[in-house]
Order: C-alpha cells, then structure tokens, then sequence
C-alpha cells in the first residue's frame, strides 16, 4: 500500500492521444495537510501516554491482553490478524508459509505487527475489539518529490512528478472480522477505504471513498486459498515493493506495465476472484480473474467511476492473471528466496498504435526474483543484504511501456543498532514503443526511445510504527515527449501505521 505514482519515465495517460489529462490549475492546500499531519502526530503522542501508563500493569495482567501478532519478534512484519492467546513471554509462534501473509489475508505484502505500530498492542479499544475477533489498522503517506536540475515549470506544462514541486497525501484505513461468530475457521471478512490527494492529478489519481471489500478463506490445512470481492490485485500478485515490505519505503522509478495491461491497485480496486495452491517443497501456484481497468488507466478509471462500485462498466473486458512462485520463507526470514513468474491476458480492447484502431488485446509477462546473501545478526535471520532482478514485457502495439528491467540490492537492518532501518539501491530500464514514439515523431515532437535510472534509498525507523524515507534519484529521459532534461528528484515521505 505504499503511495504509488506515474513515475519519471512518461507520459501519464496510457492510450494514444499524446497529451497527458490535465486538471484545471489550482492552489494546492499545504496547510491542509500540514494540520492532518500535526493531528495525526499528537493524537499519537496522547495515546502512547495513555499507554506507557499501562505497561507496568499489562505485564502483571498479560492473560488479560490479545496479543494477536504482538507475540511475535518487535521489528518482524507478519499477519496481524492471527488470535493467539497472550499469557507470559513465550517463544514468538512460527506461522506456516500461508500464514505469512499480511493483514489482510491473502495479500502478500508484509506490514509490521501490532507491537510497531503507533497505538501499540496495549491500547484497551483495539484490544477489545480483537477480543471480538475484529482488527483496525490504517496506513497513513506523505510524499514531497523534486527535481533538483531544473527550474519549476508552469502547472500546465508538468509531464512527470517533480518537475514541479510534488506532494502526495494517501490513508487507507481498514476493518477485519475474523468470522468466528459464524462458526467459520481460517476466514476473514475486511474492508478498505482509500483517500488520496495530490498537487498533480495525472500521477494519481486524486480518490476519495471506497477501497475494497473482499472475503478470505483456506481449507485442507491451508492448502488451498481463496478470495473474492473488490480487490486491490496488485497486492495480491506480483509485489514490486522492494523487500516484499511495506515499511521499507523503497521510492524511485518503478514499473507501470502491470498498470498498463488493467492490473487493479490502491486507491483503486476492481471485482476479483483468487485462487491459491501452496504446493510441496516451497512452491505455490496462484490464479486471478479480474474486471480490467479503464484501458485509458488510472485517471480515465477514476473519471467514470469515483466510488469505484461500478461491478461491469462498458467496454472492460476480464483480466485473468497466473502467477507460479517459489518461496523459501521462515518466520524471522521472509525473504531468504523468492521467484514468481506470471502472465497476464486483458479482452478489453485497446487502441493500436499501428493502426488508430481500438481492436487490441492486451497481455504482459514478468519474472521477479530475490534472494538473501548474508546474515548480520545471530537473533534475526531476515537482517542481511539480499539482491534481486525483475524483468517484464508487454506489447508495444498497445503499450507506451514496453519492456521494463531492474536490478536492486538492498540491506534490512544495515546499522546493528538500528535493526528497523532499510537501504536500497535501484537501477532500472525502460524501453518505450517504437509504434507508439513514431505517432509523436510524426506530429514533429521529439522523443525519448527509453529511460534509465539509479535510485538510492534510506528508510528510517523514527518510533514504533512511524518511518521517515530519503531518496535520491538520477534519471535519463523522465518522459516519452517532450525530450525533457534528465532529473535528478529528491524524494522523502513520512509513513505512519495506525
């Protein structure tokens, strides 16, 4: 759920026009955010007060307490909605793989337990909810983005994030049920709400209102997973988070091309329906059916349909997505090898760059992997320097994006007294389409073929469940057309987990 944007390396809209969609200018309201922001913060600072007060009583009445993932290491992301129950420090559970998922179940990004978040395990209204089996969490994003090159452009002549002073402000509050009052085991009932406001609407779009409602359930000991509902799918498979870890925090350049081909992503969300095989020794093998997004993407989804309920919208035609992964995971190392590969079909017609003609069906393909080199602490497995690739195809015919690569190497926990940090460094290559930078040519713009960047970054573990992200970005060729300058983009964003 981290904040996602078009990022340096083009144009926004995703058809043939060759004009981004821009909004009417207009102030953007700083302090706004700056008031939510200072809300946020002191509702934190009263609440850790009320339950500092608590904690010499909690450990005398500990019996008393849902310790839900809280059990569980301090710094380790794992599935906060488990119930377990709490009596005196013990051992911290090893889930199985398929518990491994995140709080919402089914999804496969990690995000930090109860104990690292702002309102703690210990506060007496989550508490007594989880008692009940329900949960509450909330991800709270705000991301500044500039490109240090060059002078502020005109809000009319913007082509990618930064060019002009960027800011982004994104929650995504949520509410699980556990379904044990219907007699129902390894269920979960939940639902999200997203809100996101940004300077620039083409690198969002700007969303406020429904962010998906799903249904989850495994049998046969977890051997067979499934989900439906309004999903966010991009969650769901592939996971370009660098580390598989929402609190890592990773910004930069990133890749578009599951967006292009339809895939559904926060703040937006599309009816879905998943299935998931965990196979013996490690494999596990996944299938979604999704309605496609707007083949005119994020903005154009946003435009026809802004409380995103619309169940079968003219012209979508069924995104269906098969993933195979191979995961050797354990509960302090959820990332010690990780490769997934997947194909994805769209029947909903595009417009073909070669002919004008909205005819085209799309498709995409990728291969993701990550491994772990090194171990730097004897008490957590998972604190090491890890590596991985990615490398993804869709058609150019269809796509403004064609093919995208990156390597990435990345250290969680690089300080020993800082074991919550995260640093990443990321290269990555764009190639963009010939068919679709010829339409551009021929209307006398100039054109990049393709885009490459370097992206270090440093996230930083201000206190339990708040992180404060650093990034410097070089990139060459920011957009398709115009041929702008390279830029270098500063990028920082505060992350709260409520």
């Amino acid at each position: 759920m981290n904040a996602r944007f078009t990022p340096a390396g083009g144009v926004p809209d995703m058809q043939s026009s060759g004009t981004p969609i821009y909004r009417t200018a207009r102030q953007f309201h700083l302090k706004t955010y700056s008031s939510l922001l200072l809300a946020s913060l002191l509702l934190t600072v009263c609440l850790n007060a009320q339950t500092t007060t608590q904690d010499s009583s909690s450990s005398q009445d500990s019996s008393s307490q849902s310790s839900s993932s809280s059990s569980s290491l301090p710094d380790e992301p794992v599935a906060a909605n488990s119930t377990q129950a709490a009596a005196a420090p013990q051992p911290a559970k090893e889930p199985t793989p398929a518990e491994m998922g995140a709080i919402y179940r089914g999804q496969i990004l990690m995000q930090p337990p109860d104990s690292q978040r702002l309102f703690g395990p210990w506060n007496n209204v989550r508490n007594a909810m989880q008692r009940h089996g329900f949960g509450i969490y909330a991800i709270s994003q705000t991301v500044f983005i500039y490109n240090t090159l060059s002078a502020p452009v005109p809000y009319n002549q913007i082509h990618y994030p930064g060019q002009r002073p960027f800011i982004q402000s994104s929650s995504y509050p949520g509410l699980t049920y556990d379904m044990r009052a219907f007699g129902l085991k390894n269920a979960q009932f939940a639902m999200i709400a997203a809100i996101q406001k940004m300077s620039w609407n083409p690198a969002g779009p700007e969303a406020v209102g429904f962010g998906g409602i799903s249904y989850y359930q495994s049998v046969w000991k977890n051997r067979l997973e499934f989900k439906g509902g309004y999903l966010d799918e991009a969650d769901e498979f592939i996971q370009l988070k660098v580390g598989g870890l929402a609190n890592n925090g990773a910004l930069g350049v990133y890749a578009v091309l599951p967006y292009e081909v339809g895939l559904a992503n926060l703040p937006q969300q599309a009816p879905a329906f998943n299935v998931r095989a965990n196979l013996p020794h490690h494999f596990y093998a996944k299938v979604g059916f999704q309605r496609s997004f707007s083949n005119k993407g994020g903005v154009g989804e946003q435009a026809r349909d802004k409380l995103q309920l619309r169940f079968a919208p003219k012209g979508d035609g069924l995104l269906s997505i098969f993933e195979g992964d191979y995961q050797q995971s354990t509960y302090k190392n959820p990332m010690k090898t990780w490769v997934r590969a997947g194909f994805m079909y769209n029947t909903t017609k595009y417009t073909n760059f070669k002919t004008g003609r909205t005819d085209t069906t799309n498709y995409g393909t990728y291969l993701i992997a990550d491994r772990q080199f090194t171990h730097t602490s004897a008490t957590n497995e998972r604190r090491g320097l890890y590596a991985g690739f990615s490398a993804m195809y869709v058609p150019p015919s269809v796509n403004k994006y064609t093919q995208y690569y990156e390597f990435r190497l990345y250290d969680n926990g690089p300080i020993s007294k800082r074991p919550s940090d995260f640093a990443s460094l990321v290269f990555s290559h764009t190639d963009n389409s010939e068919f679709y930078t010829r339409t551009q040519v021929a209307q006398g713009k100039r054109v990049w073929n393709s885009a490459w960047s370097a992206t270090g970054t440093y996230t930083t573990k201000l206190y339990r469940g708040a992180y404060w992200v650093n990034a410097l970005g070089y990139t060459q060729g920011p957009s398709i057309t115009p041929r702008t300058r390279n830029a270098l983009e500063y990028n920082t964003m505060l992350m709260l987990f409520f």
